[in-house]
């Protein structure tokens, strides 16, 4: 296990150096600090992945944008390890997917043709929340609004508009010129008058913008 510099330069053997802490110095318990370091580590590898909140403009170069970019297996080895790992199992798209399928799991990774890396998910501009199928993009929307009401006479030319809808019921009668007399049941569906209505089960809520990127793992050159 490859030490942090620090701590080399601290606890090494190299007598050259402005602080000579050595064991004698400092008492270290090795054992401790080796399950500590790899519980740490752990951790860490675990995030691979995941979405990272940051104030920073620029992200730096463990985070990546999740707008579908590709990130290669040779810049980031901790991601290929967790992959071959199976730790993407559920959240990837063959290469040969669709672009209906790609748009339906906008958060899924997206394979490689040639097995080189991963395409991240496209999250821009989009909310996360969580449920059961991971993965899957919700269209925007707001719950539909729906009633009716029967009338029982009316004249036929009686119409409706936005979010009604009329059915006419002919009870063969005439009024005057011929005008004829029936039924209507008036329905209210909000669909009508905007697509939103009834596209989603949930209310879009109150929201910030913040920059995040996915955490990849170290970089190749660390």
């Amino acid at each position: 296990m490859a030490y942090p510099a620090l701590f080399r330069h601290l606890f090494g053997d190299n007598p050259v150096r402005p602080f000579k802490f050595r064991k004698e110095l400092i008492p270290l318990d090795v054992d401790k600090f080796n399950q500590w370091y790899d519980q740490m580590e752990t951790w860490r590898k675990s995030l691979i992945g995941c979405l990272i909140p940051t104030t920073m403009a620029t992200l730096p170069s463990c985070l990546g944008i999740p707008d579908g970019s590709l990130f290669l297996f040779e810049d980031y080895p901790e991601l290929k390890e967790k992959y071959d790992a199976g730790g993407f199992n559920g959240m990837l798209l063959e290469s040969t997917a669709t672009s209906e399928e790609k748009d339906a799991w906008r958060g899924k990774w997206i394979k490689h043709s040639q097995g080189l890396g991963l395409y991240a998910p496209r999250l821009q501009g989009l909310f996360l929340r969580n449920a059961e199928t991971v993965g899957a993009y919700n269209a925007p929307g707001l719950p539909n609004i729906k009633a009716a009401a029967n009338v029982l006479i009316a004249y036929e030319n009686a119409r409706m508009s936005g979010a009604f809808k009329e059915t006419w019921r002919n009870m063969n009668g005439s009024v005057g010129t011929g005008t004829t007399m029936g039924g209507y049941t008036f329905e209210l569906d909000a669909s009508l008058s905007s697509a939103r209505y009834g596209a989603s089960d949930s209310v879009m809520p109150a929201s910030v913008d913040i920059k995040m990127g996915i955490y990849l793992g170290r970089t190749a050159e660390v």
